[in-house]
């Protein structure tokens, strides 16, 4: 029985370690599985750290392995990050490059401090029947804002868990997210107790977030198997559709707001890959119409670039649904009709040059045979 917290975070190392192998062999060719790949191994690093903190005889090699824990519990914000992003499709590029930058930055400082002076994160070392346990600083500065930085990152994440699951269009992404945000806000409640609040008190506590976390890479295990979610999503198929057709291409929300743009359409209109991401569409095609049925809406229309040029072109603006039958959004094909009224006209000028020279040569016969006949009658 003393044993037991030592031997559930060694399980949870090994169950989270099996994770990991079951997505690298399963499919690795998406970005979520990469995102999950190093969820796992800063967790697994998290585990194996605190099981050996928490069994070694020596304090110096407590100290070590609590340090090489560190570089798991200063990075899963990073990883928890990423996988949020990634499964959820929230941030913009941009966005999500300062998300990323700021926290990886934040987790790297942290991590370095705790290899430089461990006593800004630990107070005492305690013996109880479960294994070590320790204490932390409560005056230690660094602490608190290592504290603060791992706390309001857990609950942005859950926000983010939150409003994916409440504004997605899927009903299997809507139970996938309140399946996620269900563990972690219990990993993240029980953590706090534990590994945070007690210890700060005190009250020698042993390193238990591992065991907690066990929790929540069982709500992944589950919703690899049960909702697909190493799966190609149909944003990501569209995506691809998309970058492979040369007409102008545009995916919307169903509020008719821009999610993507194909690289013909970036091209004509002069912006970059996230510039006129969330745009209305009444912004870049003025008085387009969006269908409320199932029926496709086929008319000609001016297309306004970034730069304020008017193009016009030949629309099909086609409803997409899920699968119940759900309006999701919409796809707006655009073919750019410039060159081909640019032939148009070239073909009436040419027309309207040759009527002129035929009328031209008319005229002169004209004048040719009256000069004729004015002759004969002299």
């Amino acid at each position: 029985m003393s044993e037991l917290i030592p031997v559930l975070t060694i399980f949870s190392f090994g169950t989270i370690v099996g994770l990991m192998v079951f997505v690298i062999g399963r499919n690795l060719r998406t970005p979520v599985a990469w995102t999950l790949v190093a969820l796992c191994l800063v967790f697994g690093i998290w585990s194996l750290g605190a099981y050996n903190a928490m069994t070694q005889v020596r304090q110096g090699n407590r100290i070590l392995w609590y340090q090489f824990s560190a570089l798991g519990w200063c990075f899963y914000p990073l990883a928890f990050l990423n996988f949020v992003l990634e499964i959820s499709g929230l941030a913009t590029p941009k966005r999500r490059w300062l998300l990323t930058s700021v926290t990886g930055v934040l987790g790297a400082f942290f991590s370095v401090l705790v290899v430089v002076d461990s006593r800004l994160y630990i107070g005492r070392f305690v013996r109880t029947a479960w294994g070590w346990a320790m204490t932390k600083p409560a005056d230690s500065p660094v602490l608190i804002a290592c504290v603060s930085y791992m706390a309001v990152t857990g609950v942005l994440l859950l926000v983010m868990l939150a409003h994916w699951g409440l504004h997605t269009a899927y009903r299997q992404e809507r139970k996938q997210a309140a399946m996620l945000f269900s563990a972690g806000v219990f990993v993240l409640g029980c953590s706090t107790v534990t590994d945070i609040l007690l210890p700060v008190l005190d009250i020698p506590m042993l390193p238990m977030t591992p065991c907690f976390a066990l929790a929540w890479f069982l709500a992944i295990f589950y919703s690899t198997y049960r909702y697909h979610i190493l799966d190609l999503s149909p944003a990501v198929t569209v995506g691809e559709v998309m970058s492979r057709v040369r007409d102008l291409m545009m995916m919307l929300d169903r509020n008719g707001e821009v999610l993507q743009m194909n690289a013909s359409a970036r091209h004509a209109l002069g912006y970059g890959i996230s510039d006129a991401l969330r745009f209305p569409v009444e912004r870049i095609i003025p008085g387009v119409r969006l269908p409320a049925g199932d029926s496709a809406i086929e008319c000609d229309a001016v297309m306004l670039s970034a730069g304020g040029e008017r193009i016009p072109v030949q629309l099909a603006v086609n409803p997409r649904f899920n699968q119940d039958g759900d309006l999701i959004g919409y796809i707006i094909t655009a073919y750019d009709m410039r060159a081909r009224l640019a032939f148009e006209l070239q073909n009436v000028e040419r027309q309207l040059a040759e009527e002129r020279h035929q009328d031209q040569s008319q005229l002169y016969r004209m004048v040719l045979e009256r000069s004729r006949l004015g002759f004969l009658h002299m």
